[in-house]
């Protein structure tokens, strides 16, 4: 989709739906257990304003389906897996949803879904288990996922994920629904989708791991990164083009007034964010820029006057300079992820300044 003007504020119809559950964060993790994240999906739900539903008494179903026992119904396996599931967790980990999906496969031969199995989610990672036996096939950590993409039309969900070692056919499968093949040798990212049972079971679960991700990279973030008295707003892992011009894997970090270009350590199963190379205040920023003729990137402009008057020492980073560069290049994985990027920065400059961030797609008038 072309980006021109205020267009990149457009989103698919379920970002718009769940978009309330992911901005705007007006509370931080520090000030004690009374603001941790929700443990449970009901509280998730009702926290994001989802009124609670009656059981028609409908069963869901999926063809092929090998439940726990003969005998057992849809719901009553879920129930009786997540106490299985409990007492396999740590004590810090806690089930929030449990689903039947089915995996889609995308290969040249057949793009059918595999054999349904049952996704757990918890606070911390997501698995894949058994519906037969009850038995853990993987267990990979939220940390892992890129992003949660709906696809509109379709009771599917899209993860994209980082891997360490990822097969070439995986990355490319990514680059074929949409992705930005300049990152395959900055980021090695790969894409499931899963097929739920209903549009529904896919809205819920995208409101409830959207704020669990969100929750999990805010207590991380404002452990290490977002200084005090800030709060963690978004983030999103890139890659920023150097002067070198080589890609390098960075996060970017955005809290209510600053902007942190972490640096990121990876290892298999963890992504580690600890220090960050340089900070710039929302306030300094001057414009941001895309083209259409390079559709993964993001171009940001600073005022090095408005930096120098507002930097302090808690923001001086690794570098420990007073001043970043006055313009940036960031490679953002695909389109969808430009548009969340843009609409972030502008709508936290307006936050602070109360002026609109000019915005700019090359080959189209300025807009304000």
């Amino acid at each position: 989709r072309r980006v021109h003007g205020e267009d990149h504020l457009k989103a698919s119809k379920m970002q718009r739906q769940s978009a309330q559950y992911a901005v705007g964060r007006t509370d931080s993790f520090k000030d004690g257990d009374a603001r941790r994240p929700s443990q449970s999906r009901e509280g998730i739900l009702m926290q994001a304003g989802v009124p609670k539903r009656k059981s028609l008494g409908i069963e869901p179903v999926m063809p092929e389906m090998t439940l726990l026992t003969p005998d057992m119904p849809y719901h009553h396996v879920l129930k009786e897996l997540t106490k299985r599931m409990e007492g396999r967790l740590a004590a810090d980990e806690a089930v929030l949803m449990t689903n039947f999906v089915r995996k889609k496969r995308h290969t040249r031969t057949s793009a059918a879904g595999e054999r349904p199995w049952i996704l757990v989610l918890t606070n911390r990672s997501y698995i894949k288990v058994q519906p037969d036996t009850g038995a853990t096939v993987w267990k990979k950590s939220l940390k892992e996922i890129q992003s949660v993409d709906a696809v509109e039309n379709s009771p599917t969900v899209r993860v994209v994920y980082h891997e360490t070692k990822l097969m070439a056919s995986a990355q490319n499968l990514w680059v074929r629904m949409g992705g930005n093949p300049q990152l395959k040798a900055t980021l090695s990212l790969g894409v499931r989708e899963y097929e739920f049972v209903n549009e529904q079971e896919k809205f819920d679960w995208m409101i409830v791991i959207t704020r669990t991700l969100r929750d999990l990279w805010q207590v991380e973030f404002e452990s290490s990164i977002v200084q005090d008295p800030e709060i963690y707003q978004f983030h999103l892992f890139l890659s920023k083009h150097n002067r070198q011009g080589r890609n390098q894997e960075r996060v970017l970090i955005l809290s209510n007034f600053w902007i942190y270009n972490g640096t990121v350590k990876r290892t298999q199963g963890n992504i580690e964010v600890r220090e960050y190379k340089w900070a710039i205040p929302i306030q300094a920023l001057v414009q941001v820029e895309t083209s259409s003729a390079k559709p993964f990137n993001v171009w940001i402009s600073v005022s090095p006057t408005v930096q120098r008057q507002l930097m302090d020492k808690q923001h001086l980073g690794s570098k420990k300079k007073n001043l970043a560069k006055p313009n940036h290049q960031f490679v953002v994985k695909d389109e969808e992820e430009r548009c969340k990027l843009v609409y972030e920065l502008r709508r936290l400059y307006f936050d602070v300044s109360g002026k609109h961030l000019s915005f700019r797609d090359q080959g189209t008038p300025d807009s304000a």
